[in-house]
């Protein structure tokens, strides 16, 4: 019985004998033992800033990045699907059968991976997200998701436009015209 942790490298070398005497050793290459699913080193919509809510203005396509490593046995690929999150539950949009499809891995470890995924009919308003799932040669996996993204092809509604003076310390003058004149930076707002 040999005992093994994570990280270790077990290898093993074979000698053989024949009945003359002659003798043959063979090592193998060995392998590591991995343990451990693969370590998550950034995920997020591709145009996305970590941490601030994400609005898109396109309904027809997600695009996600995101960079694993596994130190020990390497990625071997991932599995991608895209959902919608309604109710506090997440419903898969894509693939329309199954839950994921494969997608393979870009560059090495650790490399940023960009996912595109058109043909979509995303709803205005609704939010989304993309789950990632990244599979080591151990075949151990990880599950993550990006941020939500709400989809809003709507422009913004203006109301009205305020022409005038924000701050005490700027002036303002009317011309011959009637036309406003002002000599500091605060002087319009839209509503």
């Amino acid at each position: 019985s040999v005992h093994v942790q994570h990280g270790d490298s077990i290898s093993s070398v074979i000698s053989a004998i024949n009945g003359a005497g002659t003798k043959t050793t063979k090592a193998t290459d060995g392998y590591i033992i991995d343990t451990t699913p693969p370590e998550l080193l950034v995920i997020r919509y591709a145009d996305a800033v970590e941490g601030v809510p994400f609005y898109q203005a396109v309904s027809d396509s997600v695009k996600a990045v995101w960079s694993y490593r596994d130190p020990e046995s390497g990625i071997r690929g991932y599995r991608v699907g895209v959902h919608e999150i309604k109710f506090g539950s997440s419903f898969t949009v894509y693939p329309t059968v199954g839950d994921w499809i494969d997608f393979p891995k870009q560059g090495k470890d650790g490399e940023i991976n960009t996912y595109l995924q058109g043909g979509l009919r995303l709803v205005n308003g609704a939010q989304y997200i993309v789950k990632v799932m990244a599979i080591n040669n151990a075949d151990l996996s990880i599950i993550h998701d990006t941020e939500p993204v709400t989809i809003d092809t709507s422009p913004p509604v203006m109301r009205y436009v305020v022409v005038g003076t924000f701050n005490p310390k700027d002036e303002e003058r009317i011309d011959v015209k009637k036309r406003i004149i002002h000599a500091g930076q605060t002087s319009m707002m839209a509503v």
